[in-house]
């Protein structure tokens, strides 16, 4: 008799437990929603006003010839290997960009002008660009998966 209601008690408890452990795991999920920090909320596909092919063209020859690769890694482009910064890969698809900036098109220029006036902890240097040349980045940025 003992061991029967020590058993019941025992099994009884696991269950609570479990069942506690799926209501506060639907609770976060409602919460904070299924990968909120890793993807843009509704999803949308940004892109930089006007950009065409050859405006996103110019951006990719600018990343390889800047040499970003030596700091951020990015698929598809030889010597995108760096361990410095973020990947660079499904950049649109981020919520965030320069560690907290919304991902849009407004802020990634900004960034891209200079970084260190949006974020003076940031360890990417002022590349000098030019307006033309940050948005042809950007587009670039943001046309490629």
């Amino acid at each position: 008799m003992i061991r029967a209601t020590f058993l019941r008690s025992r099994y009884g408890l696991l269950r609570r437990l479990r069942f506690a452990g799926i209501v506060l795991a639907l609770f976060a999920g409602l919460i904070h929603g299924p990968g909120r920090a890793q993807s843009m909320p509704d999803n949308a596909q940004l892109t930089v006003q006007g950009a065409d092919e050859a405006l996103i063209e110019k951006g990719r020859a600018l990343f390889i010839g800047l040499g970003c690769g030596a700091c951020h890694r990015r698929a598809k482009i030889p010597g995108a290997v760096g361990e410095i910064g973020p990947a660079l890969d499904r950049f649109s698809a981020r919520a965030y960009l320069a560690g907290g900036l919304p991902n849009r098109p407004d802020n990634l220029l900004r960034w891209l002008l200079d970084p260190p006036a949006v974020s003076p902890q940031t360890a990417m240097p002022n590349m000098q660009l030019g307006q033309e040349q940050a948005r042809a980045l950007a587009a670039w940025l943001y046309a490629r998966p």
